[in-house]
């Protein structure tokens, strides 16, 4: 917070960028939602599922020292992340529950024990990440579909009615990506 432009680009000149970076810390099923033109980097040891609008753009802006496949430093996109980035945005805060609306697309982590179910009817596609435990999705229109920890899977809009999601063993954690429809303005 209160990182100018100019005081960003003279951090990565100094290469001291990771003063001006906000840290926070994370555990196992935090939701972290990352507006477009926020400066992010991952720590090292996590794991995360990465949820995005189809982009082939990322502006590198430091790489911790790191090497390409071919032993030599990273392109950096200093100019084009400068333009991009919002220096007027809070920094994220990582969440254990809820929904987050990020326009486009909404995530909703489902916690899920045994016996417990969710309803996934809905407009458009619905992807689900199985980030801890098992779980099953039924449909009248599918064969039952088994989760476990790792697994993505694409829930078409046609499969979604009458679908419902269920925990299957112990606590189930899972990452429902929806794709909601937006009212036209008029």
């Amino acid at each position: 917070p209160g990182t100018t432009r100019a005081a960003f680009a003279a951090a990565l000149s100094a290469g001291t960028v990771e003063e001006v970076l906000v840290r926070r810390p994370v555990r196992p099923g935090d939701l972290v939602p990352v507006r477009p033109g926020t400066v992010h980097a991952i720590g090292a040891g996590i794991l995360l599922a990465e949820v995005q609008q189809p982009s082939d753009t990322t502006y590198r802006v430091y790489d911790w020292q790191r090497l390409g496949l071919d032993g030599q430093p990273r392109p950096l996109h200093l100019s084009e992340a400068l333009q991009s980035i919002d220096f007027d945005a809070p920094p994220p805060v990582p969440q254990r529950s809820g929904e987050v609306d990020l326009g486009p697309l909404q995530l909703r982590l489902l916690h899920l024990g045994a016996g417990r179910s969710v309803d996934l009817a809905g407009d458009g596609p619905a992807v689900l990440v199985a980030v801890g435990g098992a779980a099953e999705l039924t449909s009248p229109q599918h064969a039952p579909e088994a989760l476990a920890r790792g697994d993505v899977l694409l829930v078409p809009h046609a499969c979604r009615a009458g679908a419902r999601l269920a925990g299957a063993g112990g606590e189930a954690q899972l990452l429902l990506t929806t794709f909601p429809r937006r009212a036209a303005a008029l």
